[in-house]
């Protein structure tokens, strides 16, 4: 009997490795028949396989679709061969009913036989499905996974994780992805990283990065944070002209155009396009009722319904103008009745034209004889001028006689003059019987240039402070003149609280360009620049000296490349965004006379990098100062290798700084590294702090010496550009020390604090490391290894993972899943390297040890024979065939 099933077997393997002839069989259904009562011979060896198959493509003929798919179902639990699941599975994700069930098929198969044919096309599938329903992270998953294991395309795949990161919830690993991934597919990576960006709230390098993008995503997301920043007329601007405009941009555009008091144009757009749900998406549900009560109260119709819906909008901009415009038309159109509901917060909330809107109502309330509440008006109009305070007048006396009291007891003329200047303006105020303080504003602006153009700004200063510039003491234009006139006079602390305010107050008024730009000008003269790129970015284009001011930001904020994308730049500007990025092509055309010392500098020093012999004589020939000469000199010396030279020449900490560097570089063993010590902690005295502090750490360090490490790499944590290398510097070296809970801890700080920092990388990796080896935390490996599966830069690394993360399998007894990682480290290393030899051998002793003998016996005579019978690990390999033939006998 046993000969029989023996003989069966063969001959049933023989026969079913190939289709059956139909031709054969009177029916299919004969067929299927013939192929049961095989099964129950064949049934638990590889022989099976086949037949299944078989039986379910004959069913399918049959069209009996539910049974065929039972029969796949049997046959994919089996642990079956790379053949037949890529046929089997592939066949079953042809017959699923949805694009779910799909997508589970061709992942499971995937994940199951990763060296199967088919295999690639099978996870792309499952990816774009996943993509498609909705499941964001297995699509991550399976991206990776094609990014880690297959080298073709790779940059392809890490440009979509990167996007699916952004999509899950992880903008920090998004930004880390897209900065890497920019030179490839540059417009999806700029899309990816300015969202990326403003998701971790760094709106303005968000904005600088994605400058004047040709990106549709781009610019919807720009005008959107444009428009909740509140600086609409930007947005206007920039949309206005450019079309087509997509349904989401067309709603921005309408919510900034009602912003601006342009009510009935944003109405237009709104009805035209019908961009109701666009609100809702955008986070604008109310705006539907805001139209729709406009539009009530246009046609005249239903004012009691669009009185109702706009009493029911909350008291912010832009419902306020809403509320401001209803009220202000029924008061023009003689209404008898006015809906107090919403005059009330129109009275006590801030928003543009408020003084006009006001003054309509107190009219009303005049000649309809509601006398009480027109009284409880004037104190608000008071501070339109319309019932002027007398404390201006008084401080004016104030000053008069001040003055005229230290002249009389001085005797100085000078006090005299002051004193009969005040009188003169008093006398101007009372002469033409200025009862507005409007009016005096007018009078004391006249005065105010006069005082400056004779020089006396302190006299004109003490005449602007007269006002109470809370945003309401003047109409909107001679606010606007406020913030200029403390600008002229350089009062940049007073002139941005003047310009916030305003901007505060007047939310759509004419002048609100120009004072954007003067509290852009003030943030760029207080040294500001990051505060200064939103008050300057809507005017790029349209206002030269705006123009300029936000290109010498932009260089300031590393950001020069964007000079190139502008117009209408001085020539000063053009050059110092050229030596700020390294192009001296430019910069040896124009007159280094224009260049301050600092950038003349910079300019040199680069030259000296690439022309030292030119550099060298440039600082000669254009008399810089001494210590600039000596530097070009050091800079010269150093580049010829001439440290003697260099040495005499050094005067600067910076020059003692690029000795001991030099030294560092040159790196001819301990007396280098110790000359470099030397240098470098001469810089360091000077004040050359935290760059110097991180080298004499990372000297100590390369020298053993790793707690004197960590004390200057702590200092080196002043400078914010080095301070992740710095924490991830701190972290190696208590891990050289065996202190592992402070190691995690600084090595936490990189990944948590410097998620876009690509040493953020480098610590998830260490952190891997230090969990495997040293703590035997294998599920928290695991994790990390899994977390930068797919994501590093060169795929050599990507196969290291592998391994490493066979290892961590391996140990926590997940064997199976360690075979899969060991064989594809087997599979993508060539013949000879060390990582597919080391792999190799485990995976053969993983078979050994799961029984499968003739596939261990395999893979340990193929690695004899690539290493070669005297290398340690075939001798490894041989020992362990020994053991397998041992058990084969027993």
């Amino acid at each position: 009997m046993l000969y029989l099933t023996v003989f069966l077997t063969i001959l049933v393997s023989q026969q079913y490795s190939e289709p059956l002839d139909t031709t054969s069989f009177d029916s299919l259904s004969a067929e299927i028949e013939t192929i049961d009562s095989v099964l129950d011979v064949v049934r638990g060896t590889p022989n099976e396989w086949p037949l299944l198959l078989r039986k379910a493509e004959l069913l399918l003929e049959m069209g009996d679709t539910s049974r065929a798919k039972l029969t796949l179902n049997s046959l994919m639990r089996l642990d079956i061969d790379d053949s037949t699941a890529a046929k089997a599975y592939l066949l079953a994700a042809e017959l699923a009913e949805s694009d779910s069930a799909k997508a589970q098929i061709l992942a499971e198969f995937s994940t199951k036989y990763p060296f199967a044919s088919g295999r690639r096309d099978a996870l792309l599938e499952a990816a774009a499905l996943s993509e498609k329903i909705g499941m964001k992270r297995k699509a991550l998953e399976l991206r990776k996974m094609l990014a880690s294991d297959y080298r073709d395309g790779r940059e392809s795949q890490q440009c979509a994780i990167a996007r699916l990161r952004l999509e899950v919830g992880d903008p920090q690993r998004a930004v880390l992805l897209a900065k890497r991934l920019m030179a490839y597919r540059s417009e999806q990576m700029q899309s990816v990283l300015f969202r990326g960006q403003l998701l971790l709230g760094d709106t303005v390098e968000a904005l600088l990065n994605g400058f004047r993008s040709n990106s549709q995503e781009v610019k919807e997301t720009e005008a959107s944070i444009l428009l909740k920043s509140g600086y609409w007329d930007y947005v206007v601007s920039m949309l206005s002209s450019a079309e087509p405009l997509s349904p989401r941009e067309r709603a921005i555009l309408s919510i900034a155009l009602a912003d601006i008091g342009e009510v009935e144009l944003a109405l237009g757009h709104v009805v035209q396009y019908e961009l109701f749900d666009e609100f809702d998406s955008l986070g604008f549900p109310e705006m539907r009722r805001f139209f729709e009560a406009y539009e009530i109260l246009n046609d005249m119709g239903d004012l009691d319904t669009a009185i109702a819906l706009a009493a029911e909008l909350p008291d912010t901009w832009p419902f306020l103008r809403l509320k401001a415009d209803i009220v202000s038309k029924m008061a023009d159109f003689g209404s008898d009745s006015l809906p107090y509901q919403l005059v009330t917060p129109l009275i006590e909330k801030s928003y543009y034209p408020k003084e006009r809107t006001l003054l309509k109502i107190y009219r009303w309330m005049l000649d309809h004889g509601d006398y009480p509440n027109a009284a409880k008006l004037e104190v608000e109009l008071s501070k339109y001028g319309y019932a002027p305070p007398k404390s201006v007048m008084q401080r004016l006396e104030e000053f008069k006689a001040y003055a005229q009291r230290l002249y009389e007891a001085t005797g100085d003329t000078s006090y005299a003059v002051e004193a009969a200047r005040w009188d003169s303006i008093l006398s101007d105020l009372v002469q033409f019987k200025i009862d507005s303080l409007q009016e005096r504003f007018d009078v004391l602006l006249t005065k105010i240039d006069s005082l400056l153009e004779d020089g006396d700004t302190v006299a004109a200063w003490s005449l602007l402070k007269l006002f109470d510039w809370n945003g309401f003491s003047l109409d909107e234009e001679d606010a606007a003149k406020t913030v200029e006139l403390a600008f002229k006079l350089r009062r940049y602390a007073e002139a941005e609280s003047l310009a916030v305010q305003y901007l505060r107050t007047y939310q759509a008024a004419p002048h609100r360009k120009d004072v954007l730009k003067l509290l852009g000008l003030v943030y760029v003269a207080l040294g500001k620049f990051e505060e200064a790129v939103l008050p300057l970015y809507g005017l790029v284009g349209e206002d030269r000296e705006a123009t300029n001011a936000f290109a010498y930001v932009a260089i300031n904020l590393g950001h020069p490349e964007i000079v190139k994308k502008l117009d209408g730049l001085s020539p000063n500007l053009k050059l110092r965004a050229a030596v700020r990025s390294g192009d001296l092509s430019i910069a040896k055309n124009v007159e280094l006379g224009m260049l301050d010392e600092s950038l003349l500098r910079e300019f040199l020093v680069l030259l000296a990098e690439r022309e030292p012999d030119r550099a060298f004589k440039l600082a000669d020939s254009l008399k810089v100062s001494y210590i600039l000469r000596a530097e070009m000199a050091v800079v010269y010396a150093l580049k010829k290798g001439d440290f003697e030279f260099a040495k005499k020449n050094a005067l600067s900490a910076r020059s003692f700084y690029r000795i001991g560097v030099a030294y560092m570089r040159r790196g001819k063993g301990k007396e280098d590294l110790d000359s470099a010590l030397v240098y470098l902690q001469k810089a360091f005295d000077m004040g050359e702090l935290a760059d110097a502090a991180f080298k004499i750490g990372s000297i100590h360090y390369a020298q053993n010496r790793p707690r004197k490490a960590i004390e200057f790499y702590r200092l080196a944590l002043k400078c914010d550009t080095l301070k992740p290398l710095a924490f991830y510097n701190i972290g190696m070296a208590f891990k050289s020390l065996g202190e592992i809970d402070s190691a995690t801890r600084y090595l936490n700080i990189v990944v948590d604090s410097f998620g876009t920092d690509e040493i953020s990388l480098d610590a998830e990796n260490s952190l891997a490391f230090i969990y495997q080896d040293e703590l035997s935390d294998f599920d928290r490996a695991l994790r990390l290894w899994n977390d930068l599966e797919g994501e590093l830069q060169s795929y050599d690394d990507e196969v290291e993972l592998k391994y490493w993360k066979a290892e961590a399998l391996l140990a926590s007894n997940r064997t199976n899943q360690a075979l899969l990682e060991y064989l594809k480290v087997v599979k993508a290393k060539p013949k000879g390297d060390n990582w597919r030899a080391t792999a190799m051998l485990k995976a053969a002793k993983i078979y050994a040890i799961l029984g499968k003998s003739r596939k261990a016996e395999k893979l340990f005579r193929q690695l004899i024979d690539e290493r070669g019978p005297g290398d340690q690990l075939s001798i490894v390999a041989e020992q362990e065939l020994q053991k397998l033939n041992l058990e084969d006998e027993q």
